[in-house]
């Protein structure tokens, strides 16, 4: 939304309470998920993505997160795809039981971080030869990705330095990226775990 100039306002909310009411649950997710995007005129969006891209289309100069051609919006997609269902669904699974979200358990963590391993090494490879993951700015799916990458980088006991020595350029793209002032104007100072 910042980098396009949309402004969103968020709504008082509490887990595990606003998003379990039978209102929530009948107008804006009936899976009782977050995060929702309500329009001025009540209908709802939800799922992380398709929210990112409705925003993305929205900012006058929109065009530049989908790149420059349909090859361009091509890697957008698949690079939104890779970092979701590489990245972001171990690495929750990694993440999630640390904060105490879920129970922790030692067989699933560790294939969780197997997974993250597995998917940070394509990223990594790319990267090897990228600044961004497709052409020259930041793209759609640059902020899927870093927002993916997140929670490894900043909860401590994740990709702690140890672990990053593995990823450097992956370590490079998330910084990069994070430390743009859209990014840090929305995410904050991101403090190395």
């Amino acid at each position: 939304a910042q980098l396009v100039g949309v402004k969103i306002e968020l709504p008082p909310f509490q887990m595990g309470v606003t998003n379990k009411t039978p209102e929530f649950l009948a107008k804006k997710n009936p899976h009782g998920k977050v995060p929702v995007l309500e329009l001025d005129d009540g209908r709802c969006i939800f799922e992380s993505n398709a929210i990112a891209r409705y925003v993305a289309r929205l900012g006058g100069d929109s065009a530049k997160l989908f790149g420059t051609s349909t090859w361009d919006l091509g890697q957008v997609e698949m690079w939104i795809d890779v970092s979701t269902n590489e990245i972001d669904a171990p690495l929750n699974s990694w993440v999630l039981p640390i904060i105490g979200v879920w129970p922790k358990d030692a067989a699933k963590e560790k294939a969780a971080q197997e997974a993250v391993r597995k998917g940070l090494a394509v990223l990594e490879k790319h990267l090897m030869t990228h600044t961004y993951l497709v052409g020259d700015t930041v793209t759609l799916a640059d902020i899927v990705c870093v927002c993916n990458l997140f929670p490894g980088f900043t909860v401590p006991g994740v990709f702690d330095a140890n672990f990053r020595k593995g990823f450097p350029n992956t370590t490079r793209y998330f910084t990069t990226v994070v430390n743009q002032p859209a990014f840090k104007k929305v995410l904050g100072e991101a403090k190395l775990c």
